[in-house]
This record gives structure tokens, sequence and C-alpha cells, in this order.
């Protein structure tokens, strides 16, 4: 008796071992098609310039590009927080040749993939 019952726990740990390994297979394909939603649906917004682009992103960061990335944040130009004028600042260093619409866009999209892994 103690035989089958040997044979029973490992042909259920074997069976256990499958369910788990689907299971994440499902966790990863969700996790994939959530992600793949995501820019598709931020995709065709890339281009849309909305008010608050026109009015203050833009105008800041061509005078963070203008007045040599970093040291432009001595000037009092902006009224959002101190992280978010480095962020621009690096975002204009590093990515100048870039359009700023796409730029400042890009790294928000990045910014809210990580926020989402941390949720």
């Amino acid at each position: 008796m103690k035989k089958s019952r040997r044979k029973r726990s490992r042909r259920a740990q074997s069976s256990n071992r499958k369910g788990i390994r689907s299971e994440r297979a499902l966790r990863k394909s969700l996790l994939a098609g959530g992600i793949l939603l995501a820019i598709m649906v931020r995709y065709p917004l890339l281009p849309f310039e909305s008010g608050d682009y026109q009015f203050h992103l833009k105008p800041w960061y061509d005078f963070i590009v203008q007045h040599d990335h970093f040291a432009a944040l001595k000037y009092d130009f902006a009224n959002y927080n101190v992280p978010y004028l480095y962020l621009l600042a690096t975002v204009a260093y590093f990515f100048s040749d870039l359009h700023s619409l796409f730029a400042i866009k890009i790294t928000s999209i990045i910014f809210d993939f990580v926020l989402a892994f941390f949720v």
C-alpha cells in the first residue's frame, strides 16, 4: 500500500508541476499581450499635440536646449517640480536630435511602464 501512495504522490507532483508551468506561461503571455496592447493604444497618439505641450512643455524644452541643458535649471522658467525638469534636461541632453514632442512623450510612456511594473 505504501508503494501505491508514493506513485500517486509522484504523479500528483508531476501534474502539479505541469500546472505551475502552464500558469507561468499564461501569466507571461498575458503580460506580453498587455504590453503590446498598451503600445498599440499609445502609438497612434504620438503625433497629437495637447495644449499642455504647446503652452508649457515645448517652450520649457526649447529653453532647456537653448540654455545648455542642465545650466538652464538655474533660471525660473517653469512651474513643474524639479525632478521632472531634471528629467527634461536629461532627455534634451541625450536625445537632442529627436523632436521635442516625441522625446517628451516617449519618456512619459517609459515611466508609465515603470510605474505599472511596480504596481
